[in-house]
């Protein structure tokens, strides 16, 4: 049991996600609808959910270290997005005019979806590519939820405030797409900015943290040593030392390059520097 445990904590979390969420949906889609036969739109469900459980098994598969081809996670999230993408352009036949544009704008943004996946398997340190990745998949769930809302308004069986047929229906949904493009770029643009200002930040102390304690240390280690030499030179145990001793002890002084003046204005310029 504990290594099943450990095994589960070593998932990524999209995969995690994947696998979790595409058994709950069969499994919901299957218990509502239990006994068969079950309608053709709860096997058309089922199959995308079982594609993206297959994308799900994959990334975890590749995470953990299976002999599996170099890009293949990206692949299979692909084709799951091309079956998903498949399956609604077939769900909308022989239904009204403003269900069918709001799916066909679904299916586009998959399309899309599909082709920025495979791009960023080819360009893998681009960052534009997977924030565009991202920016999809989080309009694709907006919109499914825009969706719902159009056609069910609070459930199936609840009508609905919208004219199916009207031309100025699919203005307005198409006006409301465009929105959640707009607040799905900013959201994604202030997420950007703050983790980045975070990044830095936390890059920032880190490298002036031990910078700063080692500057200060090897400072004062200068400072004492000086101390020692003045120390000895003024003191009255040194007065017996001959006048050759103490032109020595300056000549190593001032190939040392430091006398005291020197040390205290270096160590005083060096410790403002640290402070700031």
């Amino acid at each position: 049991m504990k290594g099943c445990r450990t095994l589960w904590m070593q998932l990524p979390m999209e995969a995690m996600v994947k696998i979790l969420f595409s058994l709950m949906g069969v499994g919901i889609e299957i218990g509502h609808h239990w006994p068969p036969p079950l309608p053709s739109r709860i096997v058309q469900h089922c199959t995308m959910y079982a594609f993206f459980l297959l994308a799900g098994v994959i990334d975890a598969a590749s995470h953990l270290g299976a002999p599996l081809p170099d890009g293949l996670q990206y692949v299979s999230m692909a084709l799951a997005l091309s079956v998903e993408g498949l399956l609604f352009a077939s769900h909308v036949h022989g239904r009204e005019a403003l269900d069918i544009h709001i799916h066909m704008l679904l299916v586009k943004v998959i399309a899309v979806t599909v082709i920025m996946l495979l791009l960023e398997a080819r360009f893998r340190k681009s960052p534009i590519v997977p924030l565009t990745r991202a920016f999809l998949l989080m309009l694709q769930g907006t919109w499914f939820w825009a969706i719902a809302v159009i056609l069910y308004k609070h459930g199936e069986g609840h009508p609905t405030n919208w004219d199916l047929g009207s031309p100025r229906s699919l203005m307005l949904a198409t006006i409301y797409f465009s929105w959640h493009c707009a607040v799905i770029f900013i959201l994604l643009l202030v997420m950007n900015l703050a983790m980045g200002y975070y990044i830095l930040k936390a890059c920032a102390t880190k490298q002036e943290g031990p910078a700063s304690s080692s500057l200060v240390k090897s400072t004062h280690k200068k400072v004492q040593e000086s101390t020692t030499k003045d120390y000895a030179k003024y003191s009255i145990f040194s007065a017996s030392d001959d006048a050759d001793d103490d032109d020595e002890n300056d000549d190593e002084d001032d190939d040392d390059g430091l006398n005291e003046s020197t040390i205290h204005c270096l160590y005083k310029e060096e410790h403002v520097n640290v402070d700031i």
